[in-house]
């Protein structure tokens, strides 16, 4: 299956990229894929002719942000295209990455304790490569992808590995996800709940020393709340344009950072921003991906995980697997 032929070169190289573009956190490894996905159809145009008309509420911010804008808009659009046709090896090709990739991230410092500390359960997994720290929650969110494939393709070892990064990350939303996902996949059967309650209880038993069991029954609001509205002012304020994004590390300085993405993108992009929501929502219903169980719930937790976490919008890697599930060649169901 992982045996690289010309066209899992090419989707290696992709995931390559866009995880030496989160590492590295520069956008210059993602110009490549420019190449890789340019294909024009009228449908594109049309939908990037609206993109450049959205640039019009982000411009004030400064050319950067707008660049960046319609690069992530290009990347829904091709991506989804590039991969409609080979859903099955883009998932299988981000979820071993993710697992060589963490793996490797266990070689490098912690940025708040060492690994033995990090392995042992005591504080949450924060690498540093390059000088950049990996955020535990984005090591959560891909290694939820990563464990739902491994979960629906019953591959039990990988799933293993990848649960354990998610323990390690001490990310709540993604093992509350996790094991939705895992229900859902199994269609709540009798044997399947009776499994995962002794799953639970493992888990239980193995984290009851740790901080993310102490996270859990600590969980309370978290201060999401008065963050939201916070946020939230200063979006409505300054609608249908963006907020000025020089302030924002000011703004996370005083009050904290903002763990929804939907306020996040309106909060960058202003009125624009709602078009990360409407094409991928456009896709799903037009190629009618709503039919392929497994995309759907795959799209459902994408959806969900936008409410607590924001950081998957600066994710090239989480934004590439997103937009591969957007669209498929024809009616046929890839998963049942």
């Amino acid at each position: 299956m992982f045996l690289l032929s010309k066209k899992k070169l090419i989707y290696f190289i992709v995931f390559l990229l866009a995880i030496s573009s989160y590492i590295l956190n520069s956008n210059i490894f993602l110009a490549p894929l420019l190449v890789l996905f340019f294909n024009f159809k009228k449908e594109s145009i049309f939908l990037y002719f609206i993109s450049f008309f959205g640039v019009f509420f982000i411009i004030f911010n400064g050319i950067y942000q707008s660049v960046q804008f319609l690069f992530y808009i290009y990347i829904i659009i091709y991506c989804s295209d590039f991969f409609k046709n080979d859903f099955k090896d883009a998932i299988s090709f981000f979820s071993i990455s993710v697992i060589i990739f963490l793996s490797l991230c266990l070689l490098f410092p912690q940025q708040y304790s060492d690994i033995l500390s990090v392995i042992s359960l005591k504080s949450r997994m924060w690498p540093i490569i390059n000088g950049t720290a990996v955020n535990p929650n984005v090591i959560g969110m891909i290694s939820l992808v990563a464990c739902i494939y491994f979960f629906k393709e019953k591959k039990y070892l990988f799933f293993t590995i990848g649960l354990y990064f998610i323990i390690l990350s001490q990310s709540r939303a993604s093992l509350g996800l996790l094991i939705l996902a895992c229900v859902l996949i199994r269609e709540v059967k009798i044997k399947s709940l009776i499994s995962l309650v002794f799953l639970g209880g493992f888990l239980y038993f193995f984290l009851e020393n740790s901080i993310l069991l102490g996270r859990i029954q600590n969980d309370g609001d978290n201060n999401r709340v008065y963050l939201f509205y916070s946020y939230w002012d200063m979006v409505s304020s300054s609608f249908p344009f963006s907020v000025n994004t020089n302030i924002y590390g000011n703004i996370v300085d005083k009050i904290g950072f903002l763990d929804n993405l939907y306020v996040k993108i309106l909060f960058d992009y202003g009125i624009s921003g709602l078009l990360f929501l409407l094409i991928p929502i456009y896709f799903f219903i037009k190629y009618r991906v709503f039919k392929d169980r497994f995309k759907l719930i795959l799209f459902s937790v994408f959806f969900i995980l936008g409410f607590v976490e924001s950081s998957y919008l600066n994710n090239a890697m989480m934004l590439i697997m997103f937009s591969s599930l957007l669209k498929s060649s024809d009616s046929k169901v890839i998963y049942k």
